[in-house]
């Protein structure tokens, strides 16, 4: 998960943000349907990388394996989190490219 995590970061700072910062239907129409999905696919998408960092730094930190079911609540949503903000994705990829 901890390789997940990075490589999720690096594609956010790296693909991610430069591509919604160009992304200027968001301005130009805010209220259309794909600006919408990109913003809530960026807020879905955000919340479940700072989560998904939360987790995996604050596990990192631990040498013991007992407070892993503590953590099970806040892996539930953050999966949740992190495969509604692909399905969001792959739904903006397929609107803007024709797929």
């Amino acid at each position: 998960m901890f390789v997940g995590v990075v490589l999720n970061i690096v594609s956010f700072i790296l693909v991610m943000g430069p591509s919604i910062l160009g992304f200027e239907i968001i301005v130009v129409e805010p209220l259309s349907y794909v600006s919408v999905i990109a913003v809530v696919h960026g807020v879905i998408g955000g919340i479940a990388l700072i989560s998904g960092a939360v987790l995996v730094f604050s596990w990192h930190l631990q040498r013991s394996f007992k407070d892993c079911l503590k953590r099970k609540r806040v892996m539930k949503p953050t999966i949740i989190l992190w495969t509604l903000a692909l399905l969001f994705g792959i739904w903006l990829y397929a609107i803007l490219y024709g797929v």
